[in-house]
């Protein structure tokens, strides 16, 4: 019920059944659980829920053109529009590789933060992966944002 249930609302069920989940193996559970935690928070990007998607338009591009882009596409552009209002000319173009140097996460948050948030880029001075993501998710910490994500699995390139 739990897998039929889960692809109903479009998690990919590959390589896991009913019995993998009863042997609650970490990886393909977690796997599974991470999408439906997705697909949930993705489901709230709607016009209806924030207005200022509006102003995520390009030129000629109308208003149903983006309502009819993936939640994922939606976000990407969000994180785009966000980078070059900060003059930041890297781009995100997916959440995996992308995201693994905390580079775009560092630059959005400062960009998002308000001034008196106290959120810097001091995570892009350092060199090892691993540490600059965890100073990311501190300053990720001081907008209430941090979340359940470690510095390892930005690393990784989970999202």
């Amino acid at each position: 019920l739990a897998l039929v249930s889960s692809q109903a609302i479009g998690c990919n069920i590959v390589n896991i059944d009913a019995h993998d989940l009863a042997k609650g193996k970490p990886h393909l559970v977690l796997g599974l659980l991470w999408q439906i935690i997705r697909i949930g928070l993705f489901s709230h990007i709607t016009l209806d829920s924030c207005p200022g998607l509006a102003g995520l338009l390009f030129d000629n591009e109308r208003l149903e053109d983006l309502m009819k882009m993936s939640p994922e596409a939606i976000l990407l552009r969000w994180v785009n529009h966000h980078l070059e209002r900060a003059g930041i000319s890297r781009r995100c173009t997916n959440f995996q590789s992308d995201i693994v140097d905390s580079e775009i996460y560092s630059h959005l948050l400062k960009q998002i933060a308000g001034n008196d948030a106290d959120v810097n880029l001091d995570a892009l001075r350092e060199s090892d992966l691993q540490q600059r993501a965890e100073i990311m998710l501190q300053q990720a910490g001081k907008l209430n944002c941090r979340s359940f994500l470690t510095p390892q699995d930005v690393v990784n390139g989970v999202y």
